[in-house]
């Protein structure tokens, strides 16, 4: 958890520190800092915001920063160093990684039509193959994932990752004397979620992965193989950070009172977190919000609230649902730009006494498989039933006169889910490039993992499972003011879909508003569209709009 309640003071005295010694401006709330590549000894760092990008070059020994005019031509993080080998995958194979000797392949295939998944092992010295079969009813998950197997500086062991288990779990194989009766290996993880990995040296596995006790608290470990200790080396980590590593520093990304910031580890092996010098992010304006992790009736949450807020009275609650559904929410401002947006919008309602409730609903990341395969079969179901429960457990405890939705993406559609399913219990609902029809949308895309959600494109055989996603047959239940933003340029969820909503609200005479944002795709790009939506929010929630609403930068 990135803030603990009782762990309040340190944290405001970093804000009263920041505020008294600003770094720069406050002017500009929303600052992003990526790692963008590795040339070297040094990292190439963007400090970003929407409309505006500034680089630096930081020396990973030195941790001091320079600015830089513009991004260097070397290949970025992502791209693999080649590796000489004589080893051949399956054609039908994906996620391939060759040993730093070139002796060993690792590779995946998927058959969709039998529901099965095979990681593969071959032994390219010796010329033998080794495989285990997974069974696979759902949407590849491991696809989501940056890597799925490493093998150690000297083909000593592989490291792979399966979630056969129910959760993304590390595995460690020797490499010697393989058999497949002994492919699965050893298990080093259970019961929590892996991000990303690598190995330090030969026997040592970093590793990201999050908590039991507070699933939002990412945590990097070190495993030692042969003596199988772990030991935490840093927490507070963004779920989504790629693992890098130059000589005995790593570098990740971490959430601070900062922003999300690069963090280097300059010796794995004794530990210490050190961030870089020379940057300028703006720190976060939190405006004393509390960020608070509840599990309500078995689903994950962030409750933001305001410390000044009089809890004796009643105010409204903003209930957040991320779009997806395969993600996670966060402390503070998501570590994708694209969801930050909205963390900062939510913020700004924060501020002016409303209630937030951040919610990880069935089919979202982090929280197993089993959890997010239970989102199959049940869109427009298991996901609103399940958050309408936790919204009724949380209003019981705190005071609450009105209760909003609102999403983007499929938090879009479920946001329009709700004015249907609920309508006496949500008063008011927007919906940020939501789904409206998903018959249509699901032909259009033919294959991914909204048609595994409804076992194909529309057919006899699923027509039910449509009909209870369904929102055009159910308009006629809204009772309550619906907003509508939409990216006029759209190619994910296209604006038609937005077009074929509004007539059919039109028609049935519901109160909606629709805003066609234009030069706009799923994701916004642009300040004045972020400050469009914060009003549309504002206007729906009557809060007050003083001096609210104006990102810039």
């Amino acid at each position: 958890m990135f803030i603990h309640v009782k762990k309040l003071i340190p944290f405001f005295i970093i804000i009263l520190f920041m505020f008294i010694f600003p770094r720069i401006s406050q002017a500009n709330p929303l600052r992003y800092v990526n790692l963008i590549k590795i040339s070297g000894d040094f990292a190439i760092l963007e400090i970003r915001g929407l409309e505006n990008k500034n680089y630096y070059s930081c020396n990973i020994k030195t941790l001091i920063c320079e600015a830089i005019p513009k991004l260097p031509t070397e290949p970025s993080v992502s791209v693999e160093k080649t590796i000489k080998s004589s080893i051949k995958f399956p054609s039908n194979s994906s996620r391939r990684n060759i040993s730093q000797t070139g002796n060993f392949g690792f590779y995946s295939t998927v058959d969709t039509a039998k529901g099965t998944r095979t990681m593969g092992l071959i032994d390219g010295k010796n010329k033998k193959n080794y495989s285990i079969k997974e069974n696979l009813n759902f949407w590849n998950l491991l696809d989501e994932q940056p890597h799925i197997s490493r093998f150690a500086q000297d083909d000593s062991t592989l490291t792979y990752m399966s979630d056969r288990s129910g959760f993304a779990s590390l595995y460690s194989l020797s490499l010697k004397n393989l058999s497949n009766k002994n492919f699965q290996g050893t298990q080093i993880t259970s019961g929590v979620s892996v991000g990303d990995f690598i190995y330090a040296d030969s026997k040592t596995i970093l590793y990201v992965a999050n908590t039991k006790s507070d699933p939002y608290n990412w945590v990097l470990y070190s495993y030692n193989l042969t003596t199988k200790k772990k030991n935490i080396l840093v927490e507070n980590l963004v779920y989504d950070t790629i693992l890098h590593q130059s000589g005995n520093s790593i570098i990740f990304t971490k959430l601070t009172p900062l922003g999300t910031l690069p963090v280097v580890i300059t010796d794995f092996k004794e530990g210490g977190e050190k961030e870089f010098t020379g940057l300028s992010p703006s720190p976060l304006d939190t405006k004393s919000i509390t960020y608070t992790y509840k599990n309500i009736n078995s689903l994950n949450t962030v409750e933001m609230k305001n410390i000044n807020t009089d809890t004796t009275i009643k105010h409204s609650l903003i209930v957040w649902l991320h779009g997806g559904p395969y993600r996670q929410g966060s402390y503070i401002r998501h570590p994708y730009i694209s969801y930050g947006v909205y963390d900062w919008i939510l913020e700004e309602a924060v501020s002016k006494g409303a209630y937030v409730l951040k919610i990880d609903y069935p089919g979202s990341y982090g929280s197993g498989r089993t959890f997010t395969q239970s989102i199959k079969n049940q869109v427009g179901k298991i996901d609103i039933n399940s958050v309408m429960n936790a919204i009724t457990i949380y209003k019981k405890t705190h005071e609450i006169n009105n209760t909003y939705v609102i999403g983007n993406s499929y938090g879009g559609y479920l946001a329009l889910k709700f004015m249907t399913s609920y309508p006496d219990k949500i008063d008011g609902g927007l919906s940020i490039n939501g789904v409206t029809d998903w018959g249509s949308l699901l032909n259009y895309y033919k294959n991914s993992i909204f048609n595994t959600f409804f076992n194909g494109i529309p057919s006899s055989i699923n027509k039910k499972l449509f009909a209870q996603a369904l929102i055009l047959n159910n308009i006629k239940n809204i009772k309550n003011p619906l907003y509508i933003i939409q990216g006029d340029i759209d190619s994910t969820i296209p604006k038609s879909q937005a077009l074929l909503l509004k007539k059919a609200l039109d028609d049935t005479h519901k109160i909606s508003t629709l805003t066609i944002i234009a030069d706009e795709n799923h994701v916004f790009l642009k300040n004045s569209s972020i400050n469009t939506i914060c009003k549309s929010l504002f206007e729906m929630t009557q809060l007050d709009a003083t001096n609210s609403c104006n990102l810039e930068g």
